[in-house]
């Protein structure tokens, strides 16, 4: 089951790679290695902006903590982010390879394949990381948490 949906992934990724002019691993790359995780960093950067504003409107000690968890989270993304950014700014075929060879790594202590992988970061992960920063971010702004 979990290979019929791998496959499913691919052949969506294949289409917007089609659609936008660009190999299969170029898409790759530009989705998952930049596109993915700056949405992440954005997402994180929102929340923080959040919980600043909170922080200075109530000033509990709730918000103090929000503000201080947000701004952690904002620094941690940031790192990773940056790493990855030196980590893969090399050509497309070797930062494709490379992610594969990453994706393979992180799976051996988990005993994940890498089509386990590919499901744990992206398709769960960072855009899990996403709706709750956003879902989060809408709390503190408009129900006022």
């Amino acid at each position: 089951m979990t290979h019929t949906i791998f496959e499913f992934c691919c052949d969506i990724i294949d289409a917007i790679a089609q659609g936008a002019g660009w190999t299969y691993k170029e898409a790759n790359v530009y989705i998952f290695v930049w596109l993915q995780p700056v949405l992440v960093l954005l997402s994180a950067l929102a929340m923080t902006i959040a919980t600043m504003w909170y922080n200075k409107t109530r000033r509990t000690p709730l918000s103090t903590v929000l503000n201080i968890t947000a701004v952690s989270l904002l620094i941690f993304y940031t790192i990773l982010f940056l790493q990855a950014c030196f980590r893969y700014s090399i050509p497309i075929d070797d930062a494709y390879r490379l992610a594969q060879e990453d994706m393979i790594r992180f799976g051996k202590p988990i005993h994940a394949n890498y089509e386990e992988m590919n499901f744990i970061l992206f398709v769960f992960g960072m855009p899990g990381i996403i709706l709750i920063n956003s879902i989060l971010t809408y709390k503190i702004y408009k129900l006022k948490i």
